[in-house]
């Protein structure tokens, strides 16, 4: 891996009341990788934190503001130490699978690297989100390096930190969703990678956002994107909280669509009309 790539992209991991989880799951192969990160946390948690991390804990400046807040101040971290990208981890997650390295150090920096080389590559790309490991084991033997454009991010993500505004706080719930309009709305484009198994469990886990009443924060989010992307909905939601956002408006606009592409097919895909 080069140094440009190490000097260029920080890796960021929000957590909430997981202090020793943390440590069996996401930072038992980070710690190892050649890039530099670190753990937010609030600073009612800051003790616990330390004691199982050390000093890659960085201490949130409020307690209790969400995870939106917590995403802004790691992104507005990174800016701020001069970093072009941020690989946003979320605590829970057991590392990546790759045909290619069974090594969950050198599948983690291989993912990175071919996703930097693609942003360094094509300006208009301002997230990656990465396909679950489930659906990532179907398609092993007809295995694409972008399987879809402008599909809605998930939590973990590569994003682009001149693509990503700071997000209004108040946006508690599907800040992934947030932030993909946003990049969107910016005129960038969001891709899937199809190279790696990503290999976490979601919204299985005590502590992080099952913390915070989620129905209440995911129908007070609806209400207020509402004043920037008029045209979402509130929809059922097949969560243990019920409710969820409709974008569909959005993704049609935008122009989400499965495209299974190398990077040649993918340069002139961005080149068509409604991605320029």
């Amino acid at each position: 891996m080069n140094d440009n790539i190490r000097k260029d992209v920080f890796v960021g991991v929000p957590s909430l009341s997981r202090p020793e989880y943390i440590t069996k799951k996401t930072m038992k192969w980070l710690k190892d990788t050649g890039f530099d990160f670190r753990i937010f946390v609030e600073p009612q948690e800051k003790f616990l934190y330390k004691q199982y991390n050390g000093n890659c804990v960085q201490v949130l400046d409020k307690s209790g503001q969400g995870l939106m807040f917590s995403l802004n101040s790691i992104r507005d971290f990174a800016r701020n130490n001069g970093y072009k990208y941020l690989f946003q981890l979320d605590d829970d997650v057991d590392g990546f699978e790759r045909v290619d390295d069974a090594d969950p150090v050198a599948a983690f920096e291989k993912t990175v690297e071919e996703c930097y080389e693609a942003m360094e590559t094509f300006e208009k790309i301002g997230g990656i989100r990465f396909t679950q490991y489930r659906y990532w084991l179907y398609s092993k033997k007809n295995m694409y390096k972008w399987t879809h454009i402008n599909r809605p991010l998930q939590g973990i993500c590569m994003l682009r930190l001149s693509a990503v505004p700071h997000i209004d706080d108040e946006l508690k719930e599907y800040t992934d969703t947030v932030t993909s309009l946003n990049i969107w709305a910016n005129g960038f484009v969001t891709l899937n990678y199809g190279l790696s198994g990503l290999k976490v469990v979601q919204n299985a886990n005590k502590g992080g956002c099952q913390t915070h009443d989620r129905k209440n924060d995911g129908v007070c989010t609806i209400e207020k994107l509402k004043e920037t992307f008029p045209l979402v909905k509130e929809k059922e939601g097949s969560s243990w909280f019920g409710v969820d956002v409709d974008i569909s408006a959005y993704t049609e606009k935008y122009g989400y669509e499965c495209i299974n592409s190398d990077d040649e097919r993918l340069h002139n895909i961005l080149k068509m009309s409604k991605f320029v």
